[in-house]
């Protein structure tokens, strides 16, 4: 399913074009509103004038981890606190959080992303949307349940944790779709099993997964993973992942995302028709991994393969 076909499907070029439009219209207007970025593209030689179109992206200088918290919290704001409706932060476990403020068009713009997504990966309106992100200053939570509402979903606002919860209203209320952090997708199915409940008790097609890093950690071993996209020629793409260390006695591996985070099959996660599609935009994996309690942690490397694969015209 595509929610914005004519943007969806765009014409390379045209793309292209506009992605030019919107970079200049940028640079120009940080360059304007936001004393920091003035004073780097100035200690870099930059006009807003020298960048004409995308492929001049690579003139301009990074905006690092140390900016944002020396600017902390809103110097880096481009729009007055009087146009800001929302503001979110991260944990800030290294130091001072990250701070993102939302404009009224901010926060549509993020529905309207987020609906994208969502679409592309099978969700579809009048469908349940269990949401366990977190609902606070992650921009997680309130991010999935807006642009799942701009689809035409229903959201079940459970936010994390509360586990016993999340169970019960996964048999009771049926959705279709569950949204949560890779690790908790795996407590979920760890569970599950524990309690000797059945899948068939639950209605989940789809899971979306996200919001941790690349770099996962193994308890107690160290062994290589590798996430693909597959199948581009017919614009449908399957994560899969696979903890090679432990092959299963029938010579594939296991650890497939899927309905849960240890189902044994693929699992589509881009609208599997046919014909011109756009890009996939981006998935987190999570391997379905042992634990041991006491164990020291080893870091498991994960890597994502995603291939230039705009329609060709």
């Amino acid at each position: 399913m595509l929610f914005q076909p004519d943007i969806e499907t765009m014409p390379l070029g045209k793309l292209r074009q506009l992605q030019s439009e919107r970079l200049r219209h940028l640079v120009a207007y940080v360059y304007e509103r936001v004393p920091f970025y003035k004073k780097q593209l100035d200690e870099h030689g930059i006009r807003p004038s020298d960048i004409k179109d995308i492929g001049d992206l690579h003139k301009l200088p990074f905006t690092k981890k140390n900016h944002l918290r020396d600017n902390y919290p809103f110097d880096l704001f481009a729009a007055p606190m009087s146009e800001v409706i929302r503001v979110h932060a991260s944990s800030g476990t290294t130091g001072k959080p990250t701070v993102g403020g939302y404009t009224r068009r901010d926060s549509g713009i993020f529905s309207e992303v987020v609906a994208r997504s969502l679409a592309a990966s099978g969700c579809k309106p009048g469908m349940k949307l269990q949401n366990a992100y977190g609902y606070g200053l992650f921009t997680g939570g309130l991010g999935l349940h807006y642009g799942a509402e701009k689809l035409g979903m229903a959201v079940i606002p459970v936010s994390g944790g509360m586990t016993d919860r999340q169970i019960m209203l996964l048999q009771d209320f049926q959705p279709e779709v569950m949204s949560c952090t890779p690790s908790y997708a795996l407590t979920l199915s760890e569970e599950f099993a524990k309690r000797n409940i059945s899948l068939d008790s639950i209605n989940l097609k789809t899971a979306i997964l996200g919001a941790e890093p690349w770099r996962l950690h193994h308890p107690y071993q160290r062994s290589p993973a590798l996430a693909e996209v597959l199948d581009q020629r017919h614009h449908q793409y399957l994560l899969r992942t696979f903890q090679q260390a432990h092959p299963r006695k029938n010579g594939t591996h296991p650890g497939t995302l899927g309905r849960h985070a240890d189902h044994p099959r693929g699992q589509p996660v881009s609208y599997p028709g046919g014909g011109r599609h756009p890009v996939f935009c981006g998935v987190v994996a999570q391997l379905p991994i042992g634990r041991k309690p006491g164990g020291n942690m080893d870091e498991v490397e994960v890597r994502l393969e995603i291939k230039d694969t705009f329609p060709k015209y």
